[in-house]
């Protein structure tokens, strides 16, 4: 049976910061951290299992919240950075799509929450049983699963620096990235020029 949490055991983590940026290429939200808490708390009966145990998505409705994700169009430019997603960790590689639109309000919304046992697992401590993560704006309805980037999927399931292991055996970790690669070959994040 689901229950109802209260405020003092979800926490939003800091590596949620990078989202707090309006000019991110992530998707960022124009409420307080009481009021998401708040939007959290009232939709966690909906939550749904994510890649694995101790990771849950909380859908929440979209409004007030913006997405850099777009559909590619043939001739676009893509263009990429070599950064760290946070201090500690091993630079990565990002594509994104060079335009001059902005975000727009995503079809739905999915907060994504981890145990604090599997942070633990990572190293990272938690005062809360749930720390929210990421906020995905996502461009399919909340019924649907938008996959895990594969780039992201990769570096969970390798264990590579900031990855949290997926605990997929090689027939599903295939499945997922097969999923991963077919939905995301044709998006890419919003990078405008005047931002850099």
């Amino acid at each position: 049976m689901k229950r109802h949490y209260r405020e003092d055991t979800i926490s939003l983590n800091p590596f949620l910061d990078r989202q707090r940026d309006p000019e991110s290429p992530f998707t960022h939200w124009e409420m307080s951290d009481e009021e998401l808490l708040a939007m959290i708390l009232e939709n966690w009966r909906d939550r749904r299992q994510g890649y694995r145990s101790g990771v849950v998505l909380v859908p929440v409705p979209p409004e007030g919240f913006f997405s850099a994700t777009r559909v590619l169009n043939k001739g676009d430019r893509l263009v990429g950075e070599y950064k760290t997603r946070r201090k500690g960790e091993v630079p990565r590689k990002t594509l994104y799509v060079q335009s001059d639109e902005g975000k727009t309000t995503p079809v739905s919304v999915d907060v994504v929450l981890y145990r604090k046992e599997v942070l633990a697992e990572g190293g990272e401590k938690c005062p809360t049983d749930w720390s929210v993560i990421t906020i995905l704006g996502k461009l399919c309805g909340s019924e649907k699963e938008e996959p895990m980037d594969p780039n992201t999927l990769m570096a969970n399931h390798f264990q590579d620096s900031g990855g949290t292991a997926t605990g997929m055996s090689p027939q599903e970790f295939e499945e997922a990235l097969r999923k991963s690669y077919f939905y995301w070959r044709n998006k890419a994040s919003v990078y405008r020029e005047e931002e850099k």
